[in-house]
């Protein structure tokens, strides 16, 4: 070996051992940063609590990142709405025009962050008391359950929408990468779409229903209805309708898919 190729080896080795040190002590500080985020962000929610009266406010609005909305029937004769906060997932509460609203700010970005915490939104109304509602949330789902609205708008990504019991006048609901399960719904007029999701249709009665999803199917149990559209891609279309086809307008349609109604094809 000549003497040029000696220290050539010398200095890749020098070089190699430096890298390994610095690798070390990065891995030491994402290991500090990835603990003290996890720490501050487990410790610092605070859980908060209004509460209304119904000639308070005709609207309730909620539109939330990452936590799951829930709305229930309230024992009392209040509303009331419950919510957590922290310093990296601020919201704001305010009444305005006899709305009430909860508003996040964006959460702050943090590049070791993995454990936000999902507390969720709960929402509680008296049973007599009949408002509108407008609920978004993203990586969440969104429930209603035995109560009656006006008109509601209900949207998420990445989560269910389910309501059980529900008796309104208007509703859209919207979600991409999740299902929608309706179970028990009086209603005049309903619109329902969802992306890589399933639908599910159980006693629902309303005069006019659009439903649509892709890559999903569509599942109904004893619909009625006066108009009703159903479509899908890549996902069938099946179940019970109340009726004989003339009491109904009906759109069906499928790609990739069949069309099983009331045990006919």
């Amino acid at each position: 070996m000549t003497k040029k190729g000696f220290y050539v080896i010398i200095l890749m080795e020098v070089i190699m051992n430096i890298g390994k040190v610095l690798m070390g002590i990065g891995l030491i500080l994402i290991g500090i940063a990835f603990l003290t985020a996890n720490l501050t962000i487990n410790e610092n929610y605070t859980k908060k609590q209004v509460y209304l009266n119904k000639d308070e406010i005709q609207k309730i609005k909620i539109n939330v990142y990452d936590h799951n909305i829930i709305v229930e029937e309230s024992l009392t004769n209040k509303i009331s709405i419950t919510y957590y906060v922290s310093k990296n997932d601020l919201k704001e509460y305010y009444i305005k025009d006899r709305q009430a609203s909860l508003i996040s700010n964006k959460r702050a970005f943090n590049l070791f962050n993995f454990n936000f915490k999902n507390y969720p939104v709960i929402i509680k109304i008296p049973k007599n008391i009949v408002l509108d509602i407008d609920l978004r949330t993203s990586n969440g789902y969104i429930s209603l359950d035995n109560l009656d609205f006006n008109k509601t708008n209900i949207k998420t990504s990445n989560g269910k929408i389910i309501l059980r019991d529900i008796t309104f006048n208007n509703t859209i609901l919207k979600t991409s990468n999740g299902e929608i399960n309706l179970n028990n719904i009086i209603g005049k007029e309903i619109n329902l779409a969802t992306s890589n999701g399933r639908i599910n249709l159980n006693y629902v009665d309303v005069i006019r229903i659009n439903a649509n999803t892709s890559n999903g199917k569509i599942a109904i149990d004893k619909l009625k209805s006066d108009d009703i559209k159903l479509s899908t891609s890549n996902g069938s279309v099946s179940g019970s309708i109340i009726g004989d086809e003339m009491d109904y307008n009906m759109s069906l349609k499928t790609s990739n898919g069949n069309i099983y109604i009331n045990d006919k094809k």
